[in-house]
């Protein structure tokens, strides 16, 4: 009898599947429920040759982002043709681990990431893996630079899980309830011609620093948009500082917001707008 493999042949049937995953109790525990992170890593994971169940265990969507375990990349390079060899090793008196790729007719390819690395990226003695598992995460971070460096084509740019769980965490703090009722696309009180016109190149960190990787398997719905809108509300931000803020990653309206880097792109405007008040 032949194994049965299911393998999604339209996008309809791809969210059916991502679905009924996200609502059972084989999904892992940082995609339950959410069938979103479910399509995003199935997509990412038929990519670089996953079937959608290998993508699932193997494939993790951090902060909006598909990333891959160490393991499973390491499969995907080694299974590469141009792949010669990975050699890997690890010196116990200075803390450094090392990752040696050779991809046929090219030099071989050497990564290391050491103690003081993890010390300059204030990863050491952080709580977790980097304390339980010390030689691991070093092991990995070598890994996933020399994997990525040698064989882009094979990762199609996908960073290791245990590289992008170390990156900062966005998160929205919940604002109060605004009990009188405003139009999704009106956010805070009426401007006055100061406000409307008033710029905001001043400000540090521009929202180009957001990085948006395409418009998400699914869109914001309108409690999503609502939330946003009060965050901004909350801020009591004007308009116009809204406004000029969504055409920095072209989008006329907090609707066009990718669904993947909304909370990013929220928690940057509330971030230029704190520093923006600052100032004044």
């Amino acid at each position: 009898m032949n194994n049965l493999v299911i393998q999604p042949t339209s996008f309809s049937e791809l969210q059916t599947y991502a679905q009924l995953i996200a609502n059972s109790s084989f999904c892992p525990k940082a995609m339950k429920g959410k069938a979103g992170d479910v399509l995003i890593a199935i997509q990412m994971g038929g990519e670089v040759g996953l079937s959608p169940v290998q993508a699932l265990q193997n494939i993790a969507v951090i902060n909006g982002r598909p990333s891959i375990y160490g393991d499973a990349a390491m499969a995907l390079v080694q299974a590469h043709p141009a792949c010669e060899d990975v050699v890997e090793s690890f010196d116990e008196d200075t803390m450094t681990a090392t990752c040696i790729v050779t991809r046929k007719g090219q030099k071989p390819h050497t990564s290391t990431f050491s103690r003081k690395d993890a010390e300059k990226a204030h990863l050491w003695g952080k709580q977790g893996p980097w304390t339980e598992y010390t030689r691991r995460m070093l092991q990995m971070r070598a890994r996933g630079f020399a994997l990525r460096d040698k064989f882009p084509d094979a990762l199609k740019g996908l960073i290791t899980q245990e590289e992008a769980q170390d990156y900062p965490k966005v998160t929205i703090a919940e604002k109060p309830v605004i009990q009188e009722p405003q139009a999704i696309g009106v956010v805070g009180p009426p401007m006055q011609e100061e406000d409307r016109n008033e710029p905001i190149k001043e400000d540090n960190e521009p929202i180009t620093e957001v990085e948006i990787i395409g418009s998400g398997p699914e869109r914001l719905d309108a409690a999503e948009i609502e939330s946003i809108t009060k965050t901004f509300r909350g801020h009591k931000m004007s308009k116009a500082f809204v406004d000029e803020c969504l055409a920095k990653i072209n989008c006329k309206e907090i609707k066009d917001i990718p669904y993947s880097e909304s909370v990013a792109f929220t928690a940057l405007v509330v971030k230029n707008w704190k520093k923006k008040q600052e100032k004044k």
